[in-house]
């Protein structure tokens, strides 16, 4: 680990300005979220009355986001002649050993309810493992390299953890006020391709070199859309997912997966499926 360097006097702590950022989107997220736990319409006039909610939209967002993820698996297709029986198979131990369809489906409940959905790629330094994650967007803010957003340049996350957990990860008790010891937190992540820094509270705690470029990928996408149309997004972030943990795992074990493309396989939503376009997604 090393130490980040100590901001210039007067200088704003990085942390404290993406409170500024990103308004519009994190309202947008609240008010979504709102309708999604039926916290919408406004409050009884009188004493006698009564607010009465039906919850349409986390049913159709459950039901949803049920029929889209049916079981899916990891594959691996030859691309220049390479071993691919060997890729997939380390593909399914990480899939396995990071639960990939759980979390893809609780994802999907967020994404559907936000609009926004993203996945973390990172080296476990303690349990010498591939670890993916999916990190609640209302915590992330992305820089794009001019308008085009699939090339992003920094991605700052911010999330709350214990004041333990936080000890045991960068070897400092965080202190507050008073010198007393907060039950939490706040951990703000920043990454760019050549480096990656950590915060803690308004104090970087680290900074060293980013051992494998980006490790966040970001899929945006409309509320709403047909299954089919879903697939073929939510395959593409996959398969960009898979090509990142092969490349984290080869940076980390030395292993090599040149020479292969990554695909993701899904079962049909219906026994009677017979067009195999929901398959093909």
């Amino acid at each position: 680990m090393t130490n980040a360097a100590i901001a210039p006097a007067g200088a704003t702590p990085f942390p404290r300005t993406l409170a500024q950022r990103d308004r519009e989107r994190l309202a947008r997220y609240r008010e979504f979220l709102d309708y999604y736990e039926g916290r919408r319409g406004a409050a009884p006039s009188g004493p006698r009355e009564r607010a009465l909610s039906f919850n349409y939209a986390r049913a159709f967002v459950e039901k949803g986001a049920s029929y889209l993820m049916t079981p899916h698996r990891p594959g691996v297709a030859a691309a220049d002649g390479g071993n691919t029986a060997e890729a997939e198979q380390a593909l399914l131990e990480l899939w396995e050993a990071n639960d990939l369809e759980r979390l893809d489906l609780e994802s999907e409940f967020d994404t559907a309810t936000l609009g926004d959905g993203a996945f973390k790629v990172s080296w476990d330094e303690h349990e010498q493992r591939v670890v993916v994650t999916a990190p609640d967007v209302q915590g992330l803010h992305v820089w794009w390299l001019g308008d085009d957003v699939r090339r992003v340049r920094r991605v700052a996350a911010r999330y709350e953890t214990p004041s333990e957990d936080a000890e045991a990860r960068t070897g400092r008790l965080p202190r507050g006020p008073g010198g007393r010891t907060p039950e939490r937190v706040t951990l703000t992540e920043v990454w760019t391709a050549e480096r990656f820094e950590l915060w803690v509270e308004d104090e970087p705690v680290e900074a060293r070199a980013n051992p494998y470029g980006v490790a966040l990928r970001l899929e945006l996408d409309p509320l709403l859309r047909k299954v089919a149309r879903k697939r073929l997004i939510r395959s593409a972030a996959m398969r960009r997912r898979d090509r990142l943990m092969l490349r984290v795992l080869a940076h980390h074990t030395g292993q090599r997966f040149e020479g292969v493309r990554t695909e993701i396989a899904w079962t049909p939503i219906f026994s009677g499926d017979e067009t195999g376009l929901l398959e093909a997604a």
